[in-house]
């Protein structure tokens, strides 16, 4: 658990140092608000996430892309007959249409944390997401959930995401 906080935090520290030193960032470089729906059709699972993200200006062409977008995403899912759960990720999604990414989090049920990982892909609204949920010793906590993802982002124009 402290080696994948440490992981987590050497990622935003990285990304922040970027930021801080890139001579491209004179103005927000854009980013998004997104919010989906994701339906698991093998255990009935569902669940509904906001993300938002900041586009790196240093990778891809202005207002070409590839984009890149690290960034926060707030869940909370509905396991059958077990009530409900929250998490909590942190990703990198790469978007030029298709769109794939990967992420990782805590989960928090019935006051218990739990480790998150995840990978995704799809194109433009409709995607599949592939996730497992942990305890601190890698020990299988739930059902791996693998879902249809159904979704949209409002784009937040800046200087180097100009959809």
């Amino acid at each position: 658990m402290v080696v994948t906080f440490t992981i987590v935090r050497i990622i935003i520290l990285s990304i922040l140092t970027a930021f801080t030193f890139s001579n491209k960032l004179t103005a927000l470089p854009g980013g998004y608000f997104g919010l989906s729906f994701l339906f698991d059709f093998k255990s009935k699972e569902k669940g509904l996430q906001f993300s938002t993200g900041l586009a790196l200006p240093f990778v891809g062409e202005p207002s070409m892309g590839p984009y890149v977008f690290p960034g926060v995403k707030l869940g909370l899912r509905h396991t059958n007959n077990k009530g409900f759960y929250n998490y909590i990720d942190i990703q990198i999604v790469v978007f030029n249409a298709v769109w794939a990414g990967a992420g990782l989090g805590l989960a928090f049920k019935e006051g218990n944390r739990y480790i998150r990982k995840k990978y995704f892909m799809g194109f433009l609204p409709i995607g599949y997401v592939k996730e497992s949920t942990r305890n601190k010793d890698s020990s299988p906590v739930m059902i791996d959930f693998s879902a249809i993802y159904f979704g949209g982002a409002i784009p937040l124009i800046g200087s180097h995401f100009k959809p």
